[in-house]
């Protein structure tokens, strides 16, 4: 189990530059545990609670763009209900900016900044070391075309911060490369994608633990109309 949300949203074209939308997030689910010993019962914790999201793009001319997402703070509570327990996790302000180029009609860039200062949150209030978790991310696509479908090919990278430190008390980064593909044929996008993200962290003495990640992600879209 975990944290499930139900986002509803709307987004408005203001005019040929600017365009903004809105979501407002419901938060709920449950953890439970299976395990249970001679001293204590594990209870399952139930999550609830609701957030608030505003994002802007504003599209200069045909080949530059600018956008931005604001994460409001909000609080996700806790409760066991048999052992009398409530405990609200306060989120604080996230946000992410970016910018897209387009080069040519067939290739674009793009370029974002993640901000997730969690240093700012009553889970790290009294922590001596780095807890924020902000992220840079740049890709690229290019557009094919066959016949009368289009081909998305795309290459990108990003960083991944982690709550773990090595031996040097240095807050560990991932780099993660991403490939990805589509296929656009009328009403009807597929896309995949595939992320490599290696991770090693060192405790000294030799000794590190090393590992490789990998996520396949592969999705299908059905526009009605024209």
């Amino acid at each position: 189990g975990g944290v499930n949300a139900i986002t509803p949203a709307i987004a408005v074209q203001v005019n040929d530059m600017i365009s903004i939308g809105a979501a407002y997030n419901i938060y709920f689910g449950r953890y439970d545990f299976e395990e249970t010993d001679e001293l204590y019962d594990f209870e399952p914790v139930d999550f609830s609670g609701a957030s608030f999201d505003l994002g802007l793009v504003v599209k200069r001319n045909d080949q530059f763009s600018i956008g931005a997402n604001l994460n409001f703070p909000y609080k996700l509570k806790e409760k066991i209900d048999d052992l009398d327990y409530e405990y609200e996790i306060e989120v604080p302000f996230f946000f992410s900016v970016g910018a897209a180029f387009k080069a040519t009609d067939q290739l674009t860039l793009a370029f974002d900044y993640h901000s997730r200062t969690w240093s700012n949150s009553n889970i790290f209030e009294d922590a001596d070391f780095d807890t924020d978790l902000n992220s840079i991310h740049a890709g690229l696509e290019y557009l094919m075309t066959s016949g009368d479908s289009v081909i998305p090919l795309r290459l990108g990278f990003y960083t991944h911060p982690t709550h773990s430190w090595d031996y040097n008390d240095d807050q560990v980064v991932n780099s993660v490369f991403t490939l990805g593909a589509g296929l656009v044929m009328g009403n009807l996008i597929f896309d995949g994608a595939f992320e490599f993200e290696p991770a090693s962290i060192e405790y000294g003495d030799g000794f590190s633990i090393d590992q490789n990640n990998f996520r396949i992600t592969l999705g299908g879209t059905f526009h009605f109309g024209n």
